[in-house]
């Protein structure tokens, strides 16, 4: 379990598939995921033996509220994808998303050893583009009509951290 100021990582439980299942019903939450008539693109899935997934859940109260994951796990290259779905709209925009990233990366970086992180973004979701830059990661290219979704092809961006970037972050209080 990893616990920070607002969130905590904890293993994934039963008692967290009901709210999964809420939070996928939702079109609104699904719609950035690559998702088609409610169901996931295979271009999405990790079935990489090694990928770390957790529930998301507010320290306080211990309600999940999302998910987070390292997959593609590249112990050679030292690297590993990252994924999160803050489920519970009502938090967007509350600094869970944050939260969330600077753990999974302290993790990373610190536990697992990895030298990069790396994620895929589509291009229209501005939002999460703006919360992965101020986190520290550098748009590194994108990927023209990658990814097909529920609105038609979509651009994807790929973006990513390396472990000295995100020291150099520590040290000067980012």
């Amino acid at each position: 379990m990893l616990i920070g100021d607002r969130v905590m990582l904890r293993e994934v439980s039963w008692g967290d598939l009901a709210s999964r299942q809420e939070w996928f019903a939702d079109p609104e939450v699904t719609r950035y995921l690559g998702w088609l008539d409610g169901v996931p693109v295979p271009y999405l899935q990790d079935d990489t033996p090694g990928a770390v997934e957790w529930t998301v859940a507010l320290r306080e109260t211990g309600e999940p509220v999302g998910i987070a994951q390292l997959g593609k796990l590249d112990v050679v290259g030292g690297q590993a994808s990252f994924g999160i779905v803050i489920g519970r709209k009502d938090l967007w925009g509350q600094g869970v998303g944050s939260a969330v990233i600077r753990l999974v990366l302290a993790y990373a970086f610190q536990v697992a050893g990895l030298n990069r992180v790396w994620l895929t973004v589509e291009t229209r979701h501005h939002l999460a583009v703006r919360l992965y830059e101020r986190e520290g990661f550098h748009p590194e290219g994108v990927l023209r009509q990658a990814r097909q979704t529920q609105d038609g092809l979509q651009d994807v961006s790929v973006m990513g951290i390396l472990r000295q970037e995100w020291e150099a972050r520590q040290n000067h209080g980012a």
